[in-house]
């Protein structure tokens, strides 16, 4: 079974949290096949620091699948906020 990991799990992975570690291990054991998009790379290479801690980050990045969505997710996502727009509210992107 393919595994979506949110910002969240990769950076309690990459603090050495025990219980993203041990959840991470038991995915990758029992054949499971996590993933992150570009959008958790992005924020995950934001909050690392240059140096020693990208090791880190390079490893976890060659251990789980990036998948790049296609267009046709971008152009829901567009639509979701026109029709938040519409009923007076805005999603934003993170900054």
């Amino acid at each position: 079974m393919r595994h979506f990991l949110d910002t969240t799990s990769a950076i309690d992975y990459l603090r050495n949290l025990s219980a993203a570690v041990d959840r991470l291990e038991h995915l990758m054991s029992s054949g499971d096949e996590p993933f992150i998009n570009d959008v958790v790379a992005c924020e995950l290479a934001t909050g690392s620091r240059a140096g020693d801690e990208d090791v880190g980050l390079e490893l976890f990045m060659r251990a789980v699948e990036f998948v790049q969505p296609g267009p046709e997710v971008a152009v829901r996502a567009g639509h979701w906020r026109g029709d938040a727009r519409a009923r007076g509210r805005a999603l934003r992107a993170p900054s």
